[in-house]
């Protein structure tokens, strides 16, 4: 498991707020947003995590992958209760079926909501995206911070799987709230 890696930034409301990073994705600019590097976080707003999928057999190995982050995002929540949002951020094989894969990923982030429920206590949005097509990591952080910064805790949906074409243009929540109207 690769270590976590912290994103702060300032947040309207609360002072500062970061989101942990961590995960098996990586890509030639995947590096982290320059944004308030080296202030001190008050609290944890959410986990970024990543899967390569790209080296899994279709079907079940693939979501067995995706269910099987949810040990390591566990042990960060255990260590960061001020978590309200898990984002995981996937990126399919040649061989994968994006609906398959959506489909796993939505299996997974509703285990996931309803795991931290029960094992930890607290309610946390768990949001899967499928990232394969994306070609621009700074939208794909802008996204993400986004997120986070406008609502910091949970909203009404608990689990949602997206693919990058749902997010490219408009914010996470205004296609929650699309999807759940």
């Amino acid at each position: 498991m690769d270590a976590m890696r912290e994103m702060t930034f300032r947040t309207s409301t609360s002072g500062r707020m970061c989101l942990l990073t961590g995960g098996s994705l990586h890509g030639p600019d995947a590096e982290q947003p320059a944004t308030d590097k080296g202030a001190s976080s008050s609290f944890v707003g959410g986990i970024v995590w990543g899967i390569q999928l790209e080296d899994s057999a279709a079907g079940l190995q693939v979501r067995n992958r995706l269910r099987g982050s949810w040990r390591p995002i566990r042990d960060v929540l255990r260590r960061s209760p001020t978590v309200h949002h898990v984002i995981v951020l996937y990126r399919r094989g040649p061989g994968h079926r994006p609906r398959s894969c959506k489909r796993f990923a939505y299996a997974a982030a509703t285990d996931f909501h309803a795991r931290a429920e029960r094992e930890l206590g607290w309610d946390v949005d768990v949001v899967f995206i499928d990232v394969t097509d994306c070609a621009s990591h700074a939208r794909l952080n802008a996204r993400l911070l986004q997120y986070v910064r406008t609502h910091p805790s949970p909203n009404i949906w608990g689990a949602l799987s997206l693919d990058w074409a749902d997010v490219r243009d408009r914010s996470v929540h205004d296609v929650a709230a699309e999807i759940f109207a």
